[in-house]
């Protein structure tokens, strides 16, 4: 039988020893851990003969959870405490699977070269591109928090997003929740005149949620005060087309189906998938845009994993696709399916 199944997985998070062991990190290095493997064992490398394709659709990698008093990991420490994933995609090349890679934005500075040298035959890619007329990429670059920011940062291109989840981290709230900063970005809209103030007031809340803090460690240990990210990201709004920073704004960080009606009718797309916010999701025909299936990949750092599969026949013009809840045992326990 030919191979018919493309697999597409975001958002696992995978990060250094240390933060494993300081709980800090959004992978938990045991139940989340075990449940990714047995999904790769189970529901890939076992099924080798039926999966065409594996997309790691961005954030599978992550340097950008970390407290704001310790210096980040390197690549290269996070490569070093995840042996166990590497091995499964080096298994699952040579069982003929090919295996793609597009950065998201917590592991948008990682080395294609050094990705390639350690899972040789890995293919890095910007969007991933098959299956009929469907397009996938991780989806940060629809957002204003999160795609690189080389006008703000020409150095290293960090968009005001790195900040805030170097933030986040270091506050009393566990895991990942994005809606926190929607709610504090709703807490200073009425203080706030203009969309510099409101930017400098969102990280000013943000800073006080995480125990008041005042200076963030950079890679290499340099030291960066809130008043310098402050200064640097106030323009933000404007600069990329905001008159007004608003409640709207932040939300679309956490609802892109709109960003995929847009691909769909401006380049023909029948089937877009996105990760990035954390929230699985499977639509068809949403906002007037007919013929077209969006979903949402979810996370694997959660207490609920999820990942799309695409299923397109050879010789055949359907396609399904299929949104699939992972039990802690690497199980698919739940599917919703779209097809056209």
């Amino acid at each position: 039988m030919s191979r018919y199944q493309r697999i597409f997985v975001s958002d696992v998070h995978l990060s250094s020893q240390r933060l494993y062991d300081s709980k800090k990190a959004w992978y938990d290095s045991n139940n989340h851990r075990n449940r990714f493997l047995s999904f790769l064992d189970n529901q890939v490398l076992v099924k080798s003969k039926q999966v065409k394709d594996l997309i790691l659709l961005g954030d599978l990698f992550d340097n950008w959870v970390c407290p704001a008093d310790e210096e980040p990991p390197t690549f290269n420490e996070i490569l070093a405490a995840n042996p166990k994933e590497l091995e499964r995609l080096r298994k699952a090349i040579n069982l003929g699977i090919k295996v793609f890679f597009v950065h998201g934005n917590h592991d948008y500075t990682l080395p294609k070269s050094l990705l390639e040298k350690e899972v040789p035959g890995l293919k890095v890619i910007t969007a991933y591109k098959g299956a009929g007329r469907t397009h996938a990429e991780h989806g940060h670059l629809c957002t204003l928090f999160n795609r690189p920011d080389y006008l703000n940062d020409p150095a290293y291109g960090r968009p005001l997003g790195y900040y805030i989840s170097r933030l986040h981290t270091s506050s009393n709230h566990a895991g990942f929740s994005f809606a926190d900063i929607v709610f504090a970005l709703d807490d200073v809209l009425e203080a706030a005149v203009t969309s510099a103030t409101m930017i400098e007031s969102l990280i000013e809340a943000l800073a006080e949620r995480a125990n008041n803090v005042t200076e963030i460690m950079m890679p290499g240990g340099q030291i960066k005060t809130i008043d310098e990210i402050k200064k640097q990201y106030r323009d933000l709004p404007t600069q990329q087309g905001h008159s007004l920073l608003s409640l709207r704004t932040a939300i679309r960080e956490l609802e892109l189906g709109f960003h995929a009606d847009q691909l769909c009718r401006d380049f023909g797309f029948n089937v877009v998938l996105f990760g990035h916010t954390h929230h699985k999701k499977i639509d068809k025909d949403f906002l007037f845009v007919e013929d077209r299936i969006y979903a949402n990949t979810g996370t694997w750092c959660d207490k609920n994993a999820s990942c799309v599969i695409v299923e397109k026949y050879p010789l055949k013009s359907g396609i399904s696709v299929k949104l699939v809840d992972v039990d802690l045992n690497g199980s698919i326990t739940n599917t919703r399916t779209r097809r056209l």
